[in-house]
Formats: structure tokens, sequence, C-alpha cells
């Protein structure tokens, strides 16, 4: 009888998971579970109460859980053997690329940008470690645990089919996509669509794995997922799916066909796919070739522009690159001043290639490249190792390969935000799990519970640091944007957030440079303040601008983005003053303007901008030969952009210099007879 009792409590905790396993041990675990599945959620999160609310919350959301699960799982790793990460070609990979990225950050040109990264973006080192943390969790609690897995991208693709339908809603009549550019949660098609590829495998190889209820489920989530995906607009992700189906089968018949004939033609598929890969990638970088022609019809012309600065930028730090996050640095030192024109698409910033390989060449060089690649090579070789050795079956072996493939192909043209990031490293952390682990040594409460206390301690000052300053600082960045607010309050909570944020601060100042000058031109232009008058506390906000970007100055000082602010900002400052009668104090903010813009040019001498305003400056400290110096500078960068010609038509008539306006008025018409009807009324002044 109480041999009956033992088995049936033994049994009792074989189904909660948790069998022969301390207290503590349950707690841990049941932490690390729930929290995983909490974090898949993060693709969902989004809110307007954050500077922005696509992508601060959800980073902050995943991050802060990441701390909660590891901190748990430090607990089990340090207690017991069993939780602590096997060695094996993967993890080794993964954690090599982060000691090249962290040696990147270290040598790079600004490593605190490439700890934080910024808030529209928040991939630096900082988010890199959270993903590594994240990897060793899953890796090491889950490993041989297919129930768990299952679980895990049950729980994964249906955020997904949430996702889907949230995009499909407008087609269908119902206006449910919370993102005001498509993208549902995601916030952008392309991030979205990258999401779903991801999932819609997952869903298959459910399907696949699976029977009953849940075997239906995932093939209606693959169903609407796929629907989800080949409606987002995504192309390169659309083209990554279908492409990838197309591999899934050649692999399947290379081998899992039982007849040779057909294995034979399999693996010929894929030499052949292979090959023809790499003939389109090399004529897409061939001038004038058909392959590249269409690329730019889809994709306009600027994306070979910034892989053409990107690999100008490889070359001047070839070996561990500028550091992560710096590619704005590299783009605006390499400018390209056609990017003005229409057919390049109107984009003039860019901080990211577009291109993982262009990107990864900038951020960590030809070294962090190589390390990034031998991710995918390690998971490969996990994958069909253990395929070969009939230990996974080839589904497990081929979907997975196949989700990294077309990962990878898709993300030549467009880049990782979190929820890509999280799919990808989820994705590593399962091919990882399936090695086996070793010996277990039985459960027991561990002895060492000051161990606890110091984990405690540790989660307490690293989320207070990492999670809770950055979440406060964006929320008082979003509410300084609330319409029915002051200007005075405004700017108050713009001091809050720059005085909490450990980020760098360099988007939070811009918006506040923003908030300066748009107030500065509503009210010299009596929209809403009569007879110029000036919010209240103006000037104070308007110094706070300035000091504020004389600080991102001395801690970005390579950057051509932050001077030519800087630069803009002194410019409204003279105009201010000089509205107020202050002549001195116009004068001297408008040399701080001169010199600002002049040292811009020299971190970006081929970008017009800074010749604009440098040249707007010169009219108001009445020098107009030296305006009209700057902008025939502007003119010889890029005769085809309509916009410097007429900036100094413009000037040359403000200033009275008719005969040089008419000048050049016919040089512009001569260059351009469509210029035509756009100068008349300009002929009739």
């Amino acid at each position: 009888m109480e041999k009956k009792q033992a088995r049936e409590k033994g049994t009792e905790r074989k189904k909660d998971g948790y069998g022969g396993k301390g207290r503590l041990e349950k707690f841990c675990l049941f932490i690390i579970k729930k929290g995983t599945y909490l974090i898949l959620l993060t693709p969902l999160i989004i809110s307007d109460l954050f500077f922005f609310p696509f992508v601060v919350p959800k980073t902050i959301y995943f991050l802060g859980l990441v701390q909660i699960i590891f901190a748990a799982w430090l607990f089990l790793a340090i207690s017991f053997q069993r939780y602590r990460p096997r060695f094996n070609p993967l993890s080794a990979a993964i954690a090599f690329f982060l000691v090249i990225l962290f040696l990147s950050s270290v040598f790079g040109v600004d490593f605190f940008r490439s700890f934080w990264s910024t808030y529209e973006r928040m991939t630096g080192l900082l988010t890199w470690f959270h993903l590594m943390a994240f990897f060793l969790v899953i890796s090491s609690v889950f490993q041989g645990l297919k129930k768990d897995w299952f679980k895990i991208f049950s729980v994964s693709f249906s955020v997904a089919v949430l996702v889907s339908l949230l995009s499909l809603g407008p087609r269908i009549g119902i206006d449910i996509d919370p993102s005001p550019i498509g993208g549902a949660t995601i916030g952008n098609t392309s991030l979205m669509a990258t999401y779903l590829l991801f999932n819609v495998f997952l869903a298959l190889y459910i399907f696949v794995k699976s029977s009953g209820l849940l075997k239906i489920f995932a093939g209606f989530s693959f169903i609407l997922i796929s629907l989800g995906l080949l409606l987002s607009g995504g192309r390169a992700a659309i083209l990554a799916f279908l492409g990838g189906l197309v591999l899934l089968f050649f692999l399947y018949l290379a081998f899992a066909s039982s007849k040779f004939f057909l294995r034979i033609l399999g693996r010929v598929c894929l030499v052949g796919s292979l090959i023809v890969f790499l003939v389109l990638t090399f004529l897409l970088f061939q001038p004038n070739s058909r392959v590249q022609e269409k690329f730019i019809e889809v994709a306009t012309g600027a994306r070979l522009v910034v892989w053409e600065k990107a690999w100008q930028g490889w070359q001047e730090r070839p070996w561990l690159g500028w550091g992560p996050e710096s590619f704005d640095l590299v783009f605006a030192r390499h400018f390209n001043p056609s990017l003005f024109l229409p057919e390049y698409g109107g984009e003039v910033w860019f901080d990211r290639a577009h291109n993982v390989a262009f990107d990864a060449l900038v951020a960590f060089g030809i070294i962090g490249l190589l390390a990034y690649l031998g991710i995918f090579a390690s998971a490969f070789y996990v994958l069909w190792r253990k395929y070969f050795r009939e230990r996974i079956s080839f589904w497990t072996a081929g979907i997975f390969s196949v989700i990294l493939i077309s990962y990878f192909i898709q993300n030549l043209v467009v880049f990782d935000m979190i929820s890509t990031y999280l799919m990808f490293f989820l994705i590593l952390g399962f091919i990882s799990a399936l090695i086996k682990p070793g010996a277990v040594e039985k459960s027991a409460e561990p002895k060492n519970r000051w161990i606890l206390a110091l984990v405690l301690v540790f989660l307490f000052f690293s989320f207070f640091r990492f999670i809770i300053q950055p979440a406060i600082a964006a929320h008082y960045t979003a509410k300084a944007f609330l319409p029915q607010i002051s200007f005075e309050k405004r700017i108050s909570f713009f001091e809050r957030a720059l005085e909490i944020s450990p980020l760098p601060r360099q988007q939070i100042r811009m918006r506040l440079k923003d908030l300066v000058i748009i107030t500065l031109a509503r009210t010299l232009r009596n929209d809403e303040f009569p007879e110029k008058e000036f919010p209240q506390g103006f000037e104070a906000g308007l110094e706070t601008a300035v000091r504020e970007m004389e600080k991102e100055i001395k801690q970005t000082p390579m950057h051509f983005c932050s001077r030519l602010t800087l630069g803009i900002l002194y410019s409204n400052q003279g105009i201010f003053y000089y509205e107020q009668g202050r002549d001195k104090r116009a004068q001297a903010s408008f040399l701080l303007a001169e010199k600002t813009l002049e040292q811009a040019i020299e971190l970006s001498p081929t970008n017009q901008l800074a010749y604009w305003v440098l040249s707007r400056v010169k009219i108001k400290q009445n020098k107009p030969d030296l305006a009209f110096q700057y902008l025939e500078k502007a003119i010889s960068l890029e005769p085809r952009f309509f916009y410097s010609w007429k900036l100094f038509i413009e000037f040359a008539l403000l200033t009275k210099n008719y005969d040089l306006a008419k000048v050049k008025i016919e040089q512009a018409i001569e260059f351009n007879p469509v210029w035509g009807p756009k100068f008349e009324k300009f002929l009739q002044k």
C-alpha cells in the first residue's frame, strides 16, 4: 500500500513538470517558463506613453523580462550543474561573436552609443547581451524537452496569428491596425513580414511534427500567417518565404526521398539554386545590368548608393569596423549628394545600410562579419550532424535550416529590430537545446541561500539602471509632445528626460530643437501667437536647447547631424534676438552658427544641407556674396537638384541682385528646360 502511494506521488510530480525538485528550484523554473511565454508577446507591446511607441516599449519589455528569467536561471546554474550551459559549436560561435562585438565597441568611435544605441533602434551592445542571456536560459533549461518547445513555438505563432489578423483588418473594412504606416503592432511592414517569416515556418514545423488538435491549430495558423505575410508588402520576406518553400522541397528530395534518382535530382537543384543566387548577386552590382535595373525599379536606387558608401566606410576601418550603431557617421562622411533627387526616393538620412553584410562590415569589420556568418554555419553543422546520426528527423533539420537561410537572404535588403532578433535567438536556442545534455545530478534544495540574495541584489541594480531609467526618460519625452500642455511645461519634461536618461540623448535633444524652432517659426508667422508674442519661457527653452546640443557636440564630436543641428539652433537663436532688437547678441549667435556649420561641412563636405543653412546665415549677416558662394557649391555638388537653384535665385531677389537672379535663371533653364515654368514667378518680379 505504501509503495502504491509513493508511485502515485511520483506520478503527480512528473505531471507538474517539476518531479523530484525542491521548492526554490520549482519556483525558478516556473519563473523561467512563464517568463519565456511572456517574452514571446513582445511584438504585441506598443504604447504612446513612450518615445518611439513601437520600439521603446517592446525593447524595455523584452529586456526587463530577460533580466528576470536570467536571474532565476543564474541561481539555478550556480546551484545545479544540470542547468549550466553546455559548450557546443553554436554557443561557442555566439559567444565569439559577442566578444568581437564588444571589442568593436571598445575600439570604435563611440562606445557609449555602441553600448546603448538610440531610442529609435535600441539594438546596441546592451540588447545583444540580453539576447545572449535569453539564448543561455532557453538552451540550458529546455534541453531535450520536446513538449516545452512545442508549447513555446505554439505561443510564438499564436502571437503571429494575432499580428496577421491586425494587419489584415483594414483589407476587410476593419481598421484595427495600430500603425499609421502599416505593420500592425510591429509598426513597419518589412519588419512585420520578417517576424511572420519565422513564425510561418514554426507553424509548419508543429503541423508536421504534432497530431490531434495541435496539428489542426498549427495548420490553421500556417494559412493565416501565410496570408498575412503575402499581403504584408514586405517584398523581401515574401520572396524569402516562397523561396524557402522551394528550398525545403529540394532538401526533401535530396535527403529524405527513398528513391536514388530523386535524391540526385534534389542535390542538383540545390547546387543550381546556389549558382543562380550567386549569379544574381554578381549581376546586381554590375552597372546597367538587367538585374540592377529591376532592383532599382522595385527598391529605388538609394539602396545601391548606401551600400557603396558602406563599402567605402568599411575600407577605412576594415578589421573591427566603426563600432555598432555608427553607420550614420560613415554615411555622412561619404554622403552622396544625388540622394536628394526623386529617383533615389528623397530619403537622405540612413542609420542602417539595409543589408546585413554591409551593416556588419561597417559596425564590426570583416572579423565581425565572419563571426556572424559563423553562427549560421555552426547552426547548420549542429542540425545536419544530428540528422545524419539519425537523432533528429529531416523536418527538424530541414525546416530550421530553411528558416535561417530565408531570414539571412531577406536581411540582405532590410535590417533587424527587437521582434526579429527575438525570433532569431529563439531559433538558435532551440537548435542548441537539441544537443543531448550530459549526466544530471539528483535535485535537492540548494544549501547556499546567500546566492539567491546576491542574484536579487544584482537584478535590482541592473533593472533600475537598464530598464526603469530608460523607461522613465522615454515617458517624459513622450509627454513633452502632448498638445494640451504649455510650452514651458514641455521644456520641463524634456529637461527631466535629459537628466534621467542613461541612453544617448541625441534624439531627445533633436526633438527639443524641433520644438523651439517650430514655435519660433509659428510665432513669427503669427500662426498661434498674435503680434509676435512668444510663449512664456521661450527664451529659456531656446537657451536650454542650445546648451543641450553643445553638450551633445562634446559627447559626439564626429557626428555631422549634431553639428548641423547646433548650427541651425544658433541661427534661430540669432533670429530670435534680432526680433527682440538685441542686435549684438544676434550677431554673436550668427557667428557661432557660421563656425559650427563650417565644422559640419568638414565632417560631411558633400552634403548640401549645411551649405543651405550657412547661406541663410550669411544673408542674415548681410554678406550675400558669401551666401552665393555656398549656394554655388551646393549646386555644383548636384546640379540636377532644383532646390539649390531656387534658393540661390530667391536670395538674389531678396538682396535686390536682379541681374544676378536673371543670369542664374537663364543658366538653370539652359541646364534643364523643364524648369522654365517654375521660374516664371521669379521672372515676373
